[in-house]
């Protein structure tokens, strides 16, 4: 199975202290790769700094778009709170040669900041060749006032839906609302006109899956946390992994919810692998409506 990433690759200045690799292709990209995925990455790269991305390149098959930077975030407290460089927009017709090239089962658009615009996702839906096209809203949502990051919502938003099968995001990333069940009420009536599986990540406390017009909550996985960096990223791909091989929507976010808690508590790289996340079985966490 293959999967392509689009989206750019970040370095993060972690709690002010070191710079260290980051962005959705890196977290969901090696998700990808523990579950023995040909990954493919489409992000800006600069020459400035590729050699901090040695490792990345060693694992992945990666397509370049050439730009004089890379996006750099300041990480505190798991997030990122400031922006200290930008990257550069991926052209549409860069990411049309890749993807037909390549052919995915699995293509995931995970912008940091505004790289992929709404040509890109739109030449994904009219050349479809992927089983699962799956997005994430972070970097659709996110504006930069003084360096430091907000979330802005766009009614042009709600139109990408259409594009994509698996929509994620953070709950105070879906900004249409400012309540929570205001926002669930809005994603339950666009889902019960369209084929589309809404995963709203709320940190600690689990996340709410939404899909034909019902939502369903997912407690959390009690782990010791050790890094929580990247798991919305490994929640959405490793989702997408599962719903590709023909896993139903809610199995198939379970396993996600699986593999995003064994990341946040593992020591090392080695998350989990896929046999590990075969044998899980889902029902060992319980939702409810």
């Amino acid at each position: 199975m293959k999967a392509l990433i689009v989206g750019d690759l970040t370095l993060d200045l972690v709690e002010e202290r070191k710079l260290r690799v980051g962005g959705p292709g890196y977290y969901g990209g090696w998700a990808l790769k523990l579950l023995e995925v040909e990954v493919y990455l489409l992000t800006s790269m600069s020459s400035e700094y590729r050699r901090y991305f040695n490792e990345v390149y060693a694992e992945f098959n990666i397509y370049e778009n050439p730009c004089g930077s890379i996006p750099i975030f300041a990480i505190v407290g798991g997030r990122a709170t400031r922006v200290l460089r930008r990257g550069c927009s991926i052209p549409a017709d860069l990411f049309k040669k890749v993807y037909r090239e390549i052919e995915p089962e699995i293509l995931i658009f995970s912008p940091v900041l505004g790289e992929v615009k709404n040509e890109v996702l739109a030449s994904a839906h009219a050349y479809r060749l992927a089983e699962v096209l799956s997005l994430d809203i972070q970097g659709l949502v996110r504006e930069v006032r003084n360096d430091s990051i907000a979330n802005k919502w766009s009614p042009t938003i709600l139109d990408l839906f259409g594009y994509v099968d698996i929509i994620h995001g953070n709950v105070r990333e879906f900004t249409i609302k400012r309540g929570l069940n205001e926002l669930l009420g809005i994603l339950e009536d666009y889902s019960s006109h369209r084929n589309k599986l809404f995963l709203v990540s709320m940190d600690e406390k689990g996340l709410y899956m939404v899909y034909r017009g019902c939502s369903k909550y997912i407690p959390p996985v009690r782990v010791k946390a050790i890094d929580e960096v990247g798991a919305g990223d490994v929640l959405l791909a490793v989702t997408s992994y599962y719903k590709a091989r023909g896993y139903n929507e809610y199995d198939a976010t379970m396993k996600g919810v699986l593999a995003a808690s064994l990341k946040v508590a593992a020591k090392s790289k080695k998350w989990f692998n896929k046999k590990v996340l075969d044998s899980l079985d889902p029902s060992r966490i319980k939702g409810s409506s």
